[in-house]
């Protein structure tokens, strides 16, 4: 019974990694009016650090290794998308940390979902560390930073962004930043088919 399981395990792995997928997400927004009273301590100090956002010039920021994935994006979104900005952080002069977000709604024809923190909102796509610079509070930092001069920086007073259910990590993270659950989103792929649906909060999350 045991080799018939350890056959299928890959078989079962391919499947979920490339034919369906699901996830089930949390929207929450926070209204950055409201006073940050559980900000999280950062455990590291770092002076060399430069907190900074971004301007389409930044690009080269992109071209590394470490960031060539997301260089393509960064070009288009800046050029494209009216208010598409990154919160860089920068350490000798090399991106070690982005946390890309955008004024107003955005649609994700990947999700296929318009998320819409109303006109004085601004929609927080996932962000990303360099490995190297990893657990070393990044994410926390760049929050810090943005949040209490948001409106100064952007004009919004809300944020909008999302967590998947099952990430506990994250969910106590947006409790402490105040984020309150909206509603709840479920994202299937099947193959080169996607869909998602929207339901309330589960009673009781």
């Amino acid at each position: 019974m045991s080799r018939i399981r350890q056959f299928f395990r890959p078989i079962k792995r391919w499947f979920r990694n490339y034919i369906y997928r699901r996830w089930d997400l949390i929207i929450s927004v926070r209204n950055n009016e409201d006073p940050l009273v559980k900000i999280p301590r950062v455990r590291f100090q770092l002076e060399e650090l430069t907190i900074a956002l971004s301007k389409p010039e930044d690009e080269h920021y992109f071209r590394t290794p470490v960031w060539q994935h997301t260089h393509a994006k960064f070009v288009d979104r800046s050029e494209n998308l009216p208010g598409y900005t990154v919160l860089m952080g920068i350490v000798d002069g090399k991106l070690v940390s982005q946390g890309p977000f955008v004024k107003g709604a955005y649609y994700d024809k990947g999700m296929r979902h318009l998320f819409d923190p109303g006109e004085d909102g601004i929609y927080w796509f996932e962000g990303e560390t360099a490995p190297a610079w990893r657990s070393r509070g990044m994410a926390l930092i760049g929050m810090n930073w943005l949040f209490p001069q948001l409106k100064e920086l952007t004009g919004c007073s809300k944020i909008m962004t999302y967590y998947r259910m099952e990430n506990r990590a994250s969910r106590r993270l947006h409790d402490r930043y105040a984020f309150i659950p909206q509603y709840r989103l479920i994202w299937r792929q099947l193959g080169p088919l996607r869909w998602t649906r929207q339901t309330p909060v589960p009673e009781g999350y």
